[in-house]
């Protein structure tokens, strides 16, 4: 895999996953009256998950 796939892969899933958590977060925050706590909070999951996955493959594919 090369470096282009691997930077479009690492943007693609920052960006769908910060939109679902978005949408999703927000939502849950209504419902459970604590926003913006688990908005913030899935944000942070998605940032971190996909530096892990970016790590992972990099170090694994060298």
């Amino acid at each position: 895999m090369n470096g282009y796939h691997k930077a479009t892969r690492f943007v693609t899933r920052i960006v769908v996953g910060s939109i679902i958590a978005i949408f999703f977060g927000k939502w849950v925050d209504e419902q459970l009256h604590t926003t913006p706590w688990i908005m913030i909070a899935l944000l942070l999951y998605v940032l971190f998950g996909s530096l892990y996955l970016l790590i992972r493959e990099t170090s694994k594919n060298g």
